[in-house]
């Protein structure tokens, strides 16, 4: 399934009322220091995900080769990637590449125990804030993804 959003120019900010959970999360661009964090966080939520779709060997493989040093560090540096803190612990991240006129959502994820509060959509809304001359984001949900079709239809 592809989604796509179109940019709205006038919007700059959005009041995220709701669970204390929510008002308890920080959205704030990623940090080098988060990385080990962050792939804490990918590989939970790629667990739970992907584990009836992806056979494990295989989510490893891309674990480890999408959530390296290096590629961390070219991802923190380069594209738009946002972390969801909350009481000092990363919880959720976005990360975003534009590429001239689009951008492309990469990744989006919340662990699983807190996915329903509103964080993905504040991270969500954090990229698309943030889309510069981007018209539209482009987001591709692998098939069979239910957690992901619910979250962006």
């Amino acid at each position: 399934m592809i989604k796509k959003w179109m940019k709205d120019p006038g919007e700059k900010t959005v009041d995220w009322e709701g669970s204390t959970i929510t008002r308890d999360v920080k959205i704030r661009k990623a940090q080098l220091k988060d990385t080990v964090s962050i792939r804490k966080v990918a590989r939970i939520t790629w667990r739970a995900t992907y584990q009836e779709l992806i056979p494990i060997k295989i989510q490893n493989q891309f674990l480890n080769v999408a959530y390296s040093d290096r590629n961390m560090k070219l991802r923190i540096d380069q594209t738009l990637f946002f972390v969801a803190e909350q009481e000092g612990e990363i919880v959720g991240f976005a990360n975003a590449t534009i590429k001239k006129d689009d951008a492309e959502l990469s990744a989006i994820y919340v662990l699983p125990e807190l996915q329903g509060h509103s964080i993905g959509s504040r991270l969500l809304q954090s990229v698309l804030s943030n889309l510069d001359h981007a018209g539209q984001l482009v987001v591709d949900v692998e098939s069979g993804n239910q957690i992901g079709e619910r979250f962006y239809h």
